[in-house]
């Protein structure tokens, strides 16, 4: 690299750098104009003509170890003003890699066992939904029975029944769909952090010999047209199959008309 920097010394002098101007001449200077110029010649010759004479093969060879000559060097100046980058660097891997490898390996272990908290969410969510599902499909039989045999009574009281019994199906497998669809996760990262468990309400039948009458004298006293409306359903569906007396009740045999 020598040798091309002092080949280059009349060129930097006529472009006023050197030892004369009081100041280190600039390598990128030199190192630029030096391929410049043997690209510009490069230039001139590559005009999309081929070689015809070996005197232009020879002007081109020396062409050739100029740009050679030119392109080493730059590289070479290149890796020498780019070493202390390289080792300052290095230094700064060698102290905050290990720093983000350890938070990354917590990060990681912490997701997987989200992951597995929502596999387990997902899997609860299934049995749910199947079980739902289960549910609207004996309720949607029941509710079919219910009405073609009020059709064959000509009872439209016990149609009407039978209708709310179907609607009442068809809600039930519209939310075994939604329970299915539903994505209820524990969300990670936004902010780097867990969102927040996501929880529902709900209920079973307390442990205790009272508590389902506990819990119909309860809807006795708030609602009591949907209790009553309920009590009837089941009356209906049991003199549909064949019951002739229910406390309560009043069943007798009517023309069909």
């Amino acid at each position: 690299m020598t040798d091309t920097i002092d080949r280059l010394a009349p060129v930097l002098a006529s472009a006023g750098i050197g030892h004369n101007s009081g100041a280190a001449p600039d390598p990128f200077v030199a190192h630029l104009m030096s391929i410049n110029d043997a690209y510009d010649d490069a230039k001139l010759w590559l005009d999309g003509e081929k070689v015809q004479t070996q005197e232009q093969a020879d002007a081109l060879g020396k062409l050739y170890t100029m740009l050679d000559e030119a392109q080493k060097a730059a590289d070479e100046q290149r890796v020498i003003l780019k070493r202390p980058h390289d080792q300052a660097a290095a230094a700064v891997q060698a102290q905050w890699k290990p720093l983000v490898d350890k938070a990354d390996k917590a990060r990681k272990g912490v997701k997987l066992a989200v992951q597995r908290w929502n596999d387990h969410l997902a899997e609860i969510q299934r049995i749910e939904a199947e079980r739902v599902r289960e549910e609207a499909r004996k309720l949607a039989a029941e509710a079919q029975a219910a009405h073609e045999a009020a059709i064959r009574a000509n009872n439209l009281e016990a149609l009407e029944q039978a209708e709310q019994q179907l609607g009442n199906a068809d809600t039930l497998a519209d939310m075994a769909r939604r329970a299915e669809q539903a994505k209820a996760v524990t969300k990670t990262g936004g902010a780097r952090g867990i969102g927040k468990v996501p929880t529902r309400w709900v209920g079973r039948l307390a442990d205790e010999p009272t508590a389902a009458q506990q819990l119909a004298r309860h809807y006795w006293q708030t609602k009591n047209a949907e209790v009553v409306e309920l009590y009837l359903a089941l009356a209906l569906k049991d003199i549909a199959v064949g019951a002739r007396t229910i406390p309560g009740m009043i069943i007798a045999q009517e023309k069909a008309l």
